[in-house]
């Protein structure tokens, strides 16, 4: 995002803390369903918080903003899209519908805490975030991990688990289950649902740090999706960089 924030550091006994507030807004690209659109946060606020003692640290940050996201391009069969959906649901006698559907300067919130202990032999971190839209399809997103690794020169093998539990917001079309026609009913529901996820995540890899400001990172992951039962894994590779 860009935008301006102010740094507070100070000593609270023998834990050092570092306050940080921040001011702004993003303007940008994000993707629905393979399709990239315009998004929007405005008017951001929010503050961060961390202390550190030896090898623990921890971390808290809460941010709140106005979100809009232009989703009428965003495909929900063959030829008809979103903007379809809010035009039929409106010309039906539902703009209440569509508004509490739609992503249009929607107040939205970030809340993150994480836990990082690391005395340059072993590596422990757990972070759990929660993320909300109001009046919205987007689900409310609650999703923790944790992850122990350990360092052997410059080689860290680690392991880590995910859960990633969105609650898609039903309560929006339960009320139009007998009202609304079928043909309008379905890419309703399906747009809701869409946003549904349930996972639990196994990850193995491994860290190589072969320069001072690169390091190749190796990995594979096993996601168990709890809704439709179904099990993927997955191997990447990557080389990150530190400018």
């Amino acid at each position: 995002m860009e935008g301006i924030s102010f740094y507070r550091t100070a000593q609270l006994g023998s834990v050092d803390s570092t306050l940080q507030l921040i001011f702004g807004g993003y303007d940008g690209k994000t993707t629905i369903s393979d399709t990239k659109i315009n998004a929007k946060i405005e008017n951001v606020a929010g503050i961060t918080w961390e202390l550190a003692k030896d090898s623990l640290s921890a971390r808290f940050a809460y941010l709140t903003g106005k979100t809009s996201v232009n989703t009428a391009d965003v495909a929900l069969a063959p030829d008809f899209t979103v903007g379809n959906l809010y035009q039929a649901l409106s010309g039906n006698g539902l703009p209440q519908l569509v508004s509490a559907i739609d992503i249009d300067d929607e107040k939205s919130s970030f809340i993150g805490v994480g836990l990082t202990y690391d005395d340059s032999n072993w590596i422990a971190v757990a972070e759990y975030t929660h993320v909300k839209v109001d009046n919205s399809f987007i689900a409310t997103k609650s999703n923790y991990y944790a992850s122990v690794g350990k360092r052997f020169d410059s080689m860290t093998p680690y392991v880590s688990y995910e859960r990633e539990d969105n609650d898609a917001n039903v309560g929006i079309y339960q009320p139009y289950a007998n009202a609304l026609p079928a043909q309008l009913f379905m890419p309703l529901q399906g747009l809701i649902d869409s946003e549904a996820v349930d996972s639990n995540t196994w990850n193995i890899g491994v860290r190589y740090d072969f320069h001072p400001s690169a390091a190749f990172k190796a990995q594979y992951s096993s996601e168990k999706n709890d809704i439709n039962g179904q099990r993927n894994g997955l191997v990447a590779f990557g080389v990150d960089l530190v400018f």
